[in-house]
């Protein structure tokens, strides 16, 4: 699809969300690769801020590889605060922090013209 945007012209957007259930080294990395060697238009780096009254938020627990500790404040369910990227989620391989971490590693690579 990307590449025929690119030939049509058309600007390409891609929205990444981190920290989906089930997220590791592997599939994070996965992830920075296709940003890289893609190189679409426009890219939105997210973290997974799990919406109150979603069916993930009100599975039984351990039903999804996520975890959480602490209630959303209601200005994180919209993007997060602006200039302060949060990771409020973590899974069984990584932290709420490496999350946190990797996104904003990688926002700062993509921001660098290519």
């Amino acid at each position: 699809m990307l590449k025929w945007c690119k030939e049509l012209g058309i600007k390409f957007k891609a929205s990444i969300i981190l920290g989906l259930p089930g997220e590791d080294r592997t599939s994070l990395e996965t992830t920075r690769r296709w940003v890289l060697e893609n190189r679409p238009d426009r890219v939105d780096i997210n973290t997974l801020i799990p919406f109150p009254g979603t069916p993930i938020t009100s599975a039984p627990k351990g039903m999804y590889d996520i975890y959480w500790t602490q209630q959303f404040p209601e200005e994180l369910w919209y993007k997060g605060l602006r200039n302060d990227s949060q990771a409020v989620v973590g899974t069984s391989s990584l932290s709420p922090e490496e999350i946190k971490e990797f996104r904003d590693a990688l926002v700062r690579e993509v921001q660098i013209p290519y």
